[in-house]
């Protein structure tokens, strides 16, 4: 009977004892920044340890007797060979605390940076222009983790430019303490560089010779991984493929060659869109659209129409890629629209021609129109013909196309006519816009965007008011009615303007999930003189990161006129 108490009570007491709550610890470094500490960290038993539940008073005492020599070793890895290191371990108030006082000293320099490309990359320019380039460098602290990712950058510059069987036949890193420096060896051996092979595409709705004009490279050419990728956003960007796969073939290398498959899944041949939108500037819109794959040589043809109560149009358009180049086509269009807002209706016609292809990293469209536009303004009825040639540079970059946390977009657009060749007067006229968007802190953004338009017309009374400078509503002046600003007549009729500019500045701030608060100043104008009056607008809105897109709803007031109504703006769509 003894022995059974003596059991269960020896039980309860080893049970006690697990369940004893871990000791707490605390662990301090003076001396070091918090680069270095979060090395250290990464490397001493006691940080590992020190949440263990059964961290023991024992354990705690014998793991702060080996943090020294594991400081020491993590040090060595950032080049510190000879810190002096005081440590001290205290009990207070039921915590553990380790410290660790540190004089990292001078760091070892890298003397001797011994480093030989041999092989067929020894004569290839891109080897020539890493090296200097290299994370380790000579007199340069040693960094063991930058002496790796050397080794890495040599290894993957090798592997994209086609050096398949490269290798070091010498890496080392020589500590000579007693003179206090460091030498590297790196031989480094590419071996001969590879080919491309048979170039091999599956079955495609476009004929290959013309997808071959998207090619860089040609069969026996020397290998570039990054011409592969190119190829692949070429045949991506031309719309007519649902999936783009561009492979190189490494388990068909023969002599010293690499075979490459192209794999394409062609888009349906007809392409049907639609969808809706509502904004206080237009009232509900409705978008329709229609797109066509012509022919095996890649041409497409098309249809849109868009509907509202302020602006509707019907276009439609036929395009022909270039493959020679990234996103570069001639387009052939057609448009019929009509507008009609509180100060001007307007019916236009327009035939025309326009070529797009990136430039300079920007999106360039040049374009020949003709215009033909019967507008009404201020009582006054005019009918227009013009022959307008265009060009256009616009540019975009966001982290998200949806909700922008950092991004911007920019354009500049120049067109004009001369009265002797098919038009009824001669213009020019230049437009720079542009949107920035950056974060800050963890929920803000700041919003600011810009609209500069300037105007020479020798007769602005046949200047189509689709032409012509207004402003105010949604996306321009918010606290006023869409278009209801700029130059007026006799009887304060807007007319609108021969300049234009635009500004605002907008703070938005997330409150909940995918619900924010925004405050915003809009500032600008319609002119005919610069110098006259700015228009204010100013308020606040909340912002819903819906299923459907983002929604913009706002409040705002006309602060240059008071007189106004409080206004409410309503838009649906992205930043940018």
């Amino acid at each position: 009977m003894l022995s059974k108490k003596l059991l269960l009570l020896t039980f309860f007491l080893l049970v006690s004892l697990s369940l004893k709550a871990a000791e707490n610890v605390s662990i301090i470094f003076d001396g070091v920044t918090d680069d270095v500490e979060k090395n250290i960290l990464s490397s001493i038993s006691l940080q590992k340890q020190k949440d263990h539940p059964r961290l023991s008073v024992s354990r705690i005492k014998k793991l702060h007797s080996k943090a020294q020599e594991e400081i020491k070793l993590s040090l060595q890895a950032l080049g510190y060979y000879r810190p002096v290191i005081h440590s001290d371990l205290t009990h207070t108030k039921g915590v553990w605390t380790a410290e660790y006082k540190i004089n990292l000293g001078v760091p070892i320099k890298v003397t001797i940076m011994d480093i030989q490309i041999k092989g067929d990359a020894a004569s290839d320019e891109a080897f020539d222009q890493l090296i200097p380039n290299l994370t380790l460098q000579k007199n340069a602290p040693l960094h063991h983790g930058k002496y790796e990712s050397t080794k890495k950058d040599l290894l993957r510059l090798a592997a994209i430019r086609g050096y398949l069987d490269a290798e070091f036949t010498s890496n080392k890193v020589e500590v000579d303490l007693a003179n206090y420096e460091a030498n590297i060896t790196l031989h480094f051996n590419s071996g001969v560089r590879y080919h491309y092979g048979e170039i091999r595409y599956s079955d495609s709705p476009v004929r290959q010779d013309e997808l071959q004009n998207s090619q860089s490279f040609e069969e026996g050419d020397p290998y570039l991984n990054s011409q592969l990728i190119t190829f692949q956003q070429n045949l991506a960007n031309t719309d007519y493929f649902s999936e783009v796969e561009v492979q190189p073939l490494h388990n068909e290398i023969n002599n010293k060659t690499i075979p490459v498959q192209v794999h394409l899944v062609e888009q349906k041949r007809n392409r049907y869109t639609a969808g809706v939108g509502f904004g206080t500037d237009t009232g509900p819109r409705l978008k329709l659209g229609w797109s066509n794959r012509y022919n095996s040589q890649g041409h497409r043809m098309g249809a849109d129409a868009k509907i509202s109560p302020t602006l509707s149009s019907l276009s439609s358009h036929y395009t022909v890629p270039n493959f020679r180049k990234k996103g570069a086509e001639l387009g052939f269009n057609a448009s019929l629209s009509r507008e009609d807002t509180d100060t001007s209706k307007s019916n236009a016609a327009q035939i025309g021609i326009n070529h797009r292809q990136k430039r300079w990293g920007w999106d360039e469209t040049a374009s020949i129109n003709y215009l033909l536009e019967n507008f009404e303004v201020s009582n006054t009825e005019e009918t227009s013909k013009s022959l307008i040639p265009s060009i256009g540079w616009s540019k975009t970059k966001t982290d998200n196309t949806t909700y922008t946390n950092n991004g911007y977009r920019l354009g500049l657009n120049m067109r004009g006519a001369v009265e002797t060749i098919l038009s009824d007067f001669s213009f020019f006229q230049v437009g720079l816009n542009g949107k920035y968007i950056r974060s800050f802190w963890d929920k803000g953004r700041f919003i600011t965007r810009g609209n500069i338009g300037l105007t020479e017309v020798s007769d602005f009374n046949l200047l189509p008011t689709s032409l012509r400078y207004f402003t105010g509503g949604d996306n321009t002046i918010r606290g006023f009615e869409y278009e209801d600003l700029g130059p007026t007549d006799d009887r304060g009729n807007v007319i609108g303007g021969k300049f234009l500019l635009v500004s605002s500045l907008e703070y938005e701030h997330k409150i909940k999930d995918k619900w924010s608060i925004a405050g915003f100043v809009d500032a600008g104008n319609a002119f005919n003189t610069f110098g006259d009056e700015f228009e204010y607008g100013a308020g606040f809105g909340v912002r819903w990161l819906s299923p459907v897109g983002l929604i913009r709803v706002d409040l705002a007031m006309g602060v240059s006129d008071p007189d106004r109504p409080i206004r409410l703006h309503i838009v649906i769509g992205p930043d940018l």
